[in-house]
């Protein structure tokens, strides 16, 4: 390895100068505070962007920190305070400012990095879904700030849709698929992969259109919808990759966005494998609606299709539909100015 000798002495160290390892792994770490660490990752960084044509730069293992370093000779503290922490912001920024200066288009990701990291990168990759956490926490405060895709997407069928739909409803981009000639891949050419790609394309066809992309990208995430019908709700059984933990999700779930101008944006995703009457109701006051304000509501379809709902609706909208098995619709909500 060309760098070897040189990075020897900017790896991370325990108080006495020994090399610290990865858990029980036999890789090493770099010491991020060291001079030498941060310009040979922005050197690195910048190549891919020049020989290769990369369009972005994705950090792995950035989290907020990194594995604590007690050689001060690295001019830090032993691993006291928030050295590793502020070490790794520095560096992440440096890499980032030096990708934006070579190509103002190339973004810079993260593995599942802390709210301190979220400043100096484009998007954040997270677990897929954890069957143990259902509740979007992340999200609800950080949707308009910062993007967030998920990890490799299951081939199971019914943990596919489940995946898919409750990663769109909150916002998230779905995570990544393997194509051929890679196993366990996604093919355009297997017909029991069909309604895999159908769902997609869905979720394809509102990131496309202007009026979905502003609440789906930008847009502030609020409370999901509490659905009237179907009663009981029907619940689907999703397991994590290993099958060593379960959890339920409803077979009806639902986004709510505002956007900056105030408008609501509400998907609505059927994950089961039937068609289901859905209804809720949606006071309009627990959505930054004015007392007495009047909406008018569209339906804006994956195709670009949409209708409006009849009439004007004044404190309680109700919204209702036919929805097919594996499908997802959008309401388009706004404050008539004209009241």
């Amino acid at each position: 390895a060309p760098h070897a000798a040189d990075a020897y002495p900017n790896l991370v160290r325990g108080l006495y100068g020994a090399v610290r390892r990865w858990g029980t792994r036999g890789s090493v770490q770099p010491c991020v505070v060291t001079p030498w660490w941060r310009q040979r990752m922005k050197e690195m960084c910048v190549l891919m962007l020049e020989q290769e044509n990369f369009g972005g730069i994705y950090l792995d293992v950035l989290q907020g920190c990194q594995l604590p370093c007690y050689w001060t000779p690295h001019g830090h503290t032993a691993a006291g305070g928030d050295s590793m922490t502020r070490g790794m912001h520095e560096l992440v920024e440096i890499v980032t400012d030096a990708v934006k200066a070579k190509d103002p288009e190339a973004i810079t990701t993260g593995e599942n990095s802390s709210e301190n990291m979220i400043d100096v990168t484009d998007g954040i990759l997270q677990l897929t879904l954890d069957p143990k956490n259902t509740a979007p926490i992340f999200a609800t405060v950080y949707q308009d700030y910062i993007l967030r895709y998920g990890l490799e997407i299951s081939q199971d069928r019914d943990a596919f849709f489940v995946q898919c739909a409750s990663l769109f409803v909150e916002g998230m981009q779905v995570g990544r698929f393997r194509l051929r000639p890679r196993d366990n891949s996604l093919s355009f050419q297997n017909p029991e992969h069909r309604e895999f790609l159908d769902f997609l394309e869905q979720i394809v066809g509102y990131y496309k259109q202007e009026d979905a992309r502003k609440f789906l990208v930008y847009g502030q995430l609020l409370r999901p919808l509490t659905f009237t019908e179907p009663a009981p709700m029907p619940i689907l059984t999703y397991a994590s990759a290993n099958k060593k933990s379960t959890s339920q999700f409803p077979a009806l779930m639902s986004g709510v966005f505002c956007s900056e101008d105030g408008d609501l944006g509400v998907f609505v995703a059927n994950a089961s494998q039937k068609d289901l009457n859905f209804s809720a109701n949606l006071e309009l006051s627990q959505y930054g609606f004015p007392d007495g304000a009047i909406a008018q509501a569209h339906q804006i379809h994956p195709d670009k299709t949409s209708e409006p709902l009849s009439g004007q609706t004044k404190d309680v909208l109700i919204l209702s539909d036919t929805l097919p098995a594996r499908h997802i619709t959008m309401f388009y909500i706004k404050q008539d100015s004209q009241r």
